[in-house]
């Protein structure tokens, strides 16, 4: 089962924003999901910069990446749920960090091409 939230369907925003069931017996095989994926674009005529933010979520961590700029944000979601400090440069959490990476880089790249035309200003 995927639910998507509201801001899938947003006009001008590319990419997918999935939630996918994390929870046993929510998904196709009975079990539950180990990560969840989100995909947000933004061109520069939006916002003034070009942003390529792709995050992975489990359910002890969150990793936001900029692909452009290699920029992040990296959470424990146990010990700070309302995710108020950034562990992105935290030398301590590189392994944890380098798995997510892994875990990004491992999506299957099934972006539509061409892209949507931009509609709006989200």
């Amino acid at each position: 089962m995927v639910q998507r939230s509201a801001a899938c369907a947003a006009p001008g925003r590319q990419g997918c924003c999935c939630a996918l069931a994390a929870r046993p017996g929510l998904d196709d095989h009975g079990s539950a999901r180990e990560h969840a994926f989100c995909e947000w674009d933004l061109d520069a005529e939006q916002r003034g910069i070009d942003l390529r933010l792709r995050t992975v979520r489990t359910a002890t961590h969150k990793l936001t990446l900029e692909l452009g700029s290699g920029a992040g944000e990296l959470y424990d979601l146990v010990n700070d749920p309302l995710e108020m400090d950034n562990l992105f440069d935290d030398p301590g959490r590189r392994t944890v960090r380098r798995a997510l990476e892994d875990m990004i880089r491992a999506r299957p790249d099934d972006a539509r091409t061409p892209r949507l035309p931009t509609v709006g200003i989200a």
